[in-house]
């Protein structure tokens, strides 16, 4: 994306739909299963049920994490680059040439959200509060991405707000 690239509702539109393309993976279970920014995601894009949840899907033993390989324990996983198209990842092309290019969001992804004052260890009733607000913000058509940074700063709560 442009330097200057400001997000339309149509860019959330297609974002949701690339999202739903990847949920319809039977290994994107593993999203559903991972708590936290992917967790909630997930159960709102309505691709999942609870049956869907049972698992590892058959993709496991060949593209899924080991766990022991003797005793032939796999799980579903999701790369770093799935994460990122769950949380919706651009990159941004930086203002110069002497830059890096910047990647900007419109969730935070698993790496931002770790450690933040809404990772409390299960879905509080703070953190629906605040992913419904910013929800309300991107169907509005208003909602601006954010780089890691600014997410980290964004949602640095204090202690006692958990």
């Amino acid at each position: 994306r442009p330097y200057n690239f400001q997000p339309t509702l149509l860019d959330f539109e297609l974002y949701q739909m690339r999202q739903r393309s990847l949920f319809s993976r039977p290994h994107a279970r593993k999203a559903a299963m991972s708590g936290g920014i992917l967790w909630r995601l997930a159960w709102e894009s309505g691709a999942f049920a609870a049956s869907d949840l049972y698992g590892p899907s058959w993709e496991a033993m060949n593209n899924g994490q080991s766990y022991d390989v003797a005793a032939q324990l796999f799980d579903d996983s999701l790369s770093e680059k799935e994460a990122d198209a769950i949380c919706g990842v651009y990159e941004v092309i930086a203002s110069s040439q002497s830059q890096r290019p910047s990647r900007k969001s419109w969730w935070p992804t698993p790496n931002a959200w770790k450690d933040c004052g809404l990772d409390v260890g299960y879905w509080s009733n703070t953190a629906e509060a605040w992913f419904q607000g910013r929800l309300a913000i991107m169907r509005a058509g208003t909602a601006k991405l954010q780089t890691s940074q600014e997410w980290k700063n964004m949602l640095r709560f204090s202690k006692s707000h958990r």
